[in-house]
């Protein structure tokens, strides 16, 4: 797999995080300093993170590497502030990764999941513009 890019929206704290060709978990793990080294960045505890898939594929037992690894607090813990998730592309795994994330196992959370980058783009500002009016609940929240 091939990790193209991330990259910040400007002056919007939205990432784009692309990838290309085969997606392993290992390729995933060595992209988060970069999102993380951005995320750092944004003058408030609340962004969005944008996966394109579009280009890549992943195994079935990959996306279950990926799904355990999201579900684990102690990832995050030096995360101070919300990253909420979307999700873009149309591969049979994608899809399953996104349904497979809404179960309580690995963490019971809604993940957008869009089948073009323009689409996801617009739902993410949705998401900044109804976190800045207050009407956003945090990950995790009921």
């Amino acid at each position: 797999m091939t990790h193209i890019s991330t990259e910040q929206l400007a002056n919007e704290p939205i990432l784009i995080c692309t990838y290309a060709d085969h997606m392993s978990p290992e390729d995933v793990f060595a992209s988060f300093h970069v999102i993380r080294e951005i995320a750092l960045t944004f003058r408030k505890p609340f962004g969005i993170l944008i996966i394109d898939t579009s280009l890549a594929e992943g195994t079935f037992q990959e996306m279950i590497t990926l799904l355990k690894i999201n579900d684990d607090p102690a990832a995050d813990a030096d995360m101070q502030f919300d990253m909420r998730l979307i999700m873009v592309g149309t591969s049979a795994m994608v899809k399953f990764y996104v349904n497979a994330a809404k179960q309580q196992q690995f963490g019971a959370q809604t993940i957008p999941l869009f089948a073009h980058l323009e689409d996801a783009i617009d739902a993410a500002r949705t998401m900044v513009r109804t976190h800045e009016q207050g009407d956003m609940q945090p990950t995790g929240a009921e």
